[in-house]
């Protein structure tokens, strides 16, 4: 998952850090990506070198649920951060909610767990929305932990992406991980109610390579992993 380098790009293992630091942050946007707005991350995922794509569901109505494909760097060549992608987030937003008929001439680029990809690029250079007081709280609050949490340590596996996805009235969590032992993502299926418990053990497994108790659950990968297991009934292997 190396992105070819330009230029304007940054390079390959800074792309990589300014892609695993935004999945640990826009995690936390599962709960919501504005206030006053239910509207939730359901998935991020990088199926290409220098893009993103963030699933959203607006109010949780999965007749609404959409994504975005979202540059991992600016028009400038640095790296996109947190806070940019959450204005990409909010404008697209703002357009859906407001200017409806543009948000539904949007380009169409992909298709992420059922939910149409729209292209970003059509609305990224739009003025700015008025987020001073966001801004504020997003600096204090960073200030107070002194900096933003830290990723794993390098030759440790990493979530690279996540999905939330639902099956008959059930839910569970797709994580996305790359093990230093394996030459791709890993695709697992994980318990919502009981997977936290579960995920720091598993992740420590996948630093030393795929247990061989994986075997019998592994399934047909999707189109954004290499391999893909599914532990949902299985919090201890």
């Amino acid at each position: 998952m190396t992105p070819s380098t330009t230029d304007t790009n940054p390079t390959g293992s800074e792309a990589d850090h300014a892609y695993a630091a935004l999945v640990r942050d826009l995690a936390a946007l599962a709960m919501g990506i504005s206030p006053g707005s239910s509207a939730t991350v359901r998935a991020v995922v990088r199926p290409e070198p220098d893009a993103l794509w963030v699933g959203v569901a607006p109010w949780n109505q999965l007749i609404e649920q959409y994504a975005l494909r979202i540059p991992l760097s600016r028009s400038d060549g640095r790296p996109r951060g947190f806070e940019d992608v959450l204005l990409v987030l909010r404008r697209s937003e703002s357009l859906r909610r407001h200017d409806r008929g543009r948000f539904d001439r949007l380009d169409t680029v992909g298709e992420l767990h059922g939910m149409a990809v729209h292209d970003s690029g059509e609305f990224l250079d739009d003025p700015p929305l008025d987020m001073f007081q966001d801004a504020l709280r997003g600096t204090l609050l960073t200030a107070a932990f002194r900096g933003p949490a830290p990723l794993p340590p390098d030759g440790t596996t990493r979530l690279a992406g996540f999905a939330w996805l639902l099956d008959d009235e059930t839910q569970w969590a797709r994580l996305y991980l790359d093990s230093p032992t394996e030459a791709g993502t890993l695709g697992v299926d994980v318990d919502v109610a009981h997977g936290s418990d579960s995920v720091p053990d598993l992740m420590d497994r996948l630093d030393r390579g795929v247990p061989d108790a994986w075997s019998p659950h592994e399934l047909t990968p999707d189109p954004f992993c290499l391999r893909m297991f599914d532990l949902r009934d299985q919090p201890r292997l």
